[in-house]
């Protein structure tokens, strides 16, 4: 009995020893990540918006997603903005900086912390993927798509890393949406879609028809109504309603 007690006595005091480095482990070295987390951010901004020459912090644009909002600043006059956002990989939370100028152009994606696979998931960093965003109207939701991308809105998917891709272009998805939301001075909405595959795209093509009124289709003896955001071209709404119904969303 008295053997067991001072085992258990023995145990206690390491692990609350243990437990004490810990903490202190962490209180030194908390700062210094936290240090080097807005280094890395900082430099980040200056990659992606490259003409701005400081930087300054916009309140209440943060989200699950949208971890800050910076505008870029030259001479004294807004010219984009760098929006980080925090989107699910393979491996876990991917963050990345995406700088979208004042004509709704992205200027550049940063990928910043992450945890995918080395030699697969880890080539998102690499410039042939990410250069891939740049100079994207921002006005059409991105695409991921397996192969060669065909049209000005896809993404082509790093081969053997399709989640990391996609998770990548949610993230520079969910800079363009609040980008079209809250800073472009427009009305402009990206139109979510949950009710697409992870695997196939994380976003709809952007609703911009060239249409004063929405749209009403027929369903058996029902009415669906699709409402009509902006303006564009006819045969986005032809393939909208082509995409709905192939899935039975019409």
């Amino acid at each position: 009995m008295k053997d067991i007690l001072k085992l258990g006595v023995t145990l206690f005091a390491i692990c609350a020893v243990a437990a004490l480095v810990l903490g202190v482990t962490n209180n030194i070295t908390a700062p210094v990540i936290e240090e080097r987390n807005i280094q890395a951010s900082n430099e980040a901004r200056k990659i992606v918006l490259s003409e701005a020459d400081e930087f300054k912090e916009l309140e209440g644009m943060n989200s699950d997603i949208v971890l800050e909002v910076y505008e870029g600043i030259k001479d004294g006059q807004v010219i984009g903005y760098t929006i980080k956002t925090s989107s699910k990989g393979y491996g876990g939370a991917i963050e990345l900086m995406v700088g979208i100028s004042k004509d709704s152009k992205i200027t550049g994606v940063e990928i910043d912390n992450h945890s995918e696979t080395p030699g697969l998931g880890s080539k998102a960093t690499e410039p042939m993927f990410k250069n891939q965003y740049v100079d994207k109207d921002v006005s059409n939701s991105l695409l991921v798509v397996k192969g060669s991308a065909n049209n000005d809105n896809e993404i082509s998917a790093i081969s053997g890393a399709t989640i990391t891709s996609n998770g990548v272009t949610s993230g520079v998805n969910a800079a363009m949406k609040i980008y079209n939301e809250k800073l472009s001075g427009n009305d402009n909405e990206m139109a979510y879609d949950e009710n697409i595959e992870t695997g196939e795209a994380s976003y709809m093509p952007t609703l911009f028809v060239a249409l004063k009124e929405p749209l009403y289709f027929s369903k058996d003896d029902g009415l669906n109504k699709i409402h009509i955001q902006k303006v564009a071209d006819i045969q986005i709404a032809e393939a909208i309603i082509e995409y709905r119904m192939k899935r039975g969303m019409l």
